[in-house]
């Protein structure tokens, strides 16, 4: 499982990342640093 699926799981991605955001964007990147940067979760 990507280090995204389980900060949401968690409940630990930024407070901005909503189920709302993630419907209405287009497909993510296939890099997995790519889509971390695009939904605030780089470092």
């Amino acid at each position: 499982m990507s280090d995204i699926v389980q900060s949401i799981v968690r409940g630990t991605q930024p407070m901005a990342l909503t189920s709302d955001r993630l419907i209405r964007m287009e497909p993510l990147p296939p890099a997995w640093s790519d889509p971390r940067a695009l939904l605030g979760m780089a470092g």
